[in-house]
């Protein structure tokens, strides 16, 4: 994901990025609306909780995990849960390249085989998600 999306988002969302996550962000630019309406759903709900209680809920990683997007938090409630649940499942249908319609592939070949979501141009690109921006 771009510097200046993460940065943005850590700015915008500060009960669920008091800091950079620990483990980072791995994830394409096109499932920054996904990370948005997690964000969005959990910041009030964090934002609610004791002072001091708080900072283990924080988001700790965000990446891509066998062609679904993955978000991690120290600890999190049911709720929680549920709500990250909800966009990990939308992020199957969702280019993680650029946002457009996507379905799971299959990439590479032998021992090296990643499954991506990918729409059609982006598969026929052969875009390499595999590292940060």
């Amino acid at each position: 994901m771009k510097k200046e999306l993460k940065e943005q988002l850590m700015k915008d969302f500060p009960s669920v990025f008091p800091e950079d996550p620990y483990f980072g962000f791995r994830a394409g630019n096109g499932w920054l609306d996904l990370i948005k309406g997690i964000c969005e759903k959990l910041e009030p709900i964090i934002a609610a909780l004791p002072e001091n209680d708080r900072y283990q809920y924080r988001c700790v990683q965000i990446k891509e995990k066998f062609g679904t997007l993955r978000f991690y938090t120290d600890i999190c409630t049911k709720d929680m849960a549920d709500i990250i649940d909800e966009f990990q499942n939308k992020s199957a249908k969702i280019c993680e390249n650029c946002g457009a319609d996507g379905s799971k592939i299959s990439m590479g070949s032998g021992c090296t085989v990643w499954v991506k979501t990918l729409c059609k141009a982006c598969a026929e690109k052969k875009v390499d998600l595999s590292r940060e921006d």
